[in-house]
């Protein structure tokens, strides 16, 4: 007699029972079909089964991070029942996020295990990445992000999130996206524990130029000078401003100025720059030059 061993509706193995001092009997086929099914659901209770499903996951992940054929992972991934979503984010804790922490990075990963316990993951390239999958019209689960935010500032650690996607062909461009906006925290000297890439991505433009090349707006440069000879805060007003534009009150109270001294400098702000802050095109442009000043290190 000869019957599979299953897991996850997978044949893992195979029994074999043979005759020997005496013949089967016409009820011992479906005895020994029901022994293969107990040995099957043992085997599925079994820790090292539990361990070994994850490392399957993790081999998994690491071919689509390396961009390895991945036309049938889809389907193999189902089969090992892990029912995935419509869309897909990768969350990495690289190296540069680990800064001052002196865990290992085993212990960081058993510990995210535990918050994001739906997650796919491997320690890649000395990256700890995750793969998380929902439905279109969910984000991320903010009760389990507020965790690994707790846990990640607790021990001097970043992790960066991916935008997301929807093709896992698509991991290793997303993975680099998670990794990059940890790096340009970093630069920027961001403090916040978990960096999205959403926030960063216009930094992540600015790399592919030349610092000689990159482009400010002429006002912008003129004020900033300006500040720099004179020893003012123009463009921290203006900043102040283009994040909070026509609220005068709330700008001079995160500015701990009074509106009338507001009301001066933006009054300065547009003679110097020649610039009305009243056009929406015109607030864009201001916010880019300001974000590529900041990348280059020119704002405190």
């Amino acid at each position: 007699l000869v019957d599979a061993v299953k897991i996850q509706g997978i044949e893992v193995a195979h029994i074999m029972m043979l005759e020997s001092e005496q013949p089967f009997h016409e009820y011992d086929p479906d005895f020994f079909h029901r022994f293969s099914n107990l040995v099957s659901l043992e085997l599925q209770k079994d820790s090292a089964y539990t361990r070994n499903k994850g490392m399957m996951y993790s081999y998994f992940l690491a071919d689509l991070l390396r961009n390895s054929n991945v036309s049938n992972i889809r389907q193999r991934l189902e089969d090992l029942g892990v029912h995935l979503k419509e869309t897909f984010y990768i969350i990495a804790i690289p190296p540069a996020g680990v800064g001052l922490s002196n865990l290992r990075q085993e212990i960081i990963l058993e510990r995210v295990k535990q918050i994001l316990p739906e997650s796919i993951y491997v320690i890649y390239e000395e990256t700890i990445v995750l793969l998380i999958s929902q439905d279109l019209d969910q984000n991320l689960n903010k009760y389990e992000i507020a965790r690994l935010d707790e846990y990640l500032s607790a021990n001097h650690l970043k992790a960066g999130i991916s935008n997301f996607f929807q093709y896992l062909e698509d991991t290793a461009r997303f993975y680099r996206q998670a990794v990059d906006s940890v790096r340009i925290a970093n630069r920027l000297n961001v403090p916040d524990a978990i960096c999205y890439y959403s926030d960063y991505y216009v930094y992540r433009m600015l790399e592919t130029f030349e610092k000689e090349d990159t482009e400010i707006h002429p006002g912008l440069m003129k004020l900033y000078l300006y500040d720099q000879k004179r020893e003012t805060e123009l463009i921290t007003t203006l900043r102040e401003y283009l994040i909070h534009p026509g609220q005068s009150s709330l700008v001079a109270e995160n500015l701990h100025i009074h509106k009338n001294t507001l009301l001066y400098r933006l009054g300065k702000i547009r003679e110097i720059t020649g610039c009305s802050l009243s056009d929406g095109e015109e607030f864009m442009n201001l916010n880019l030059s300001l974000m590529i000043m900041n990348y280059l290190g020119m704002l405190a």
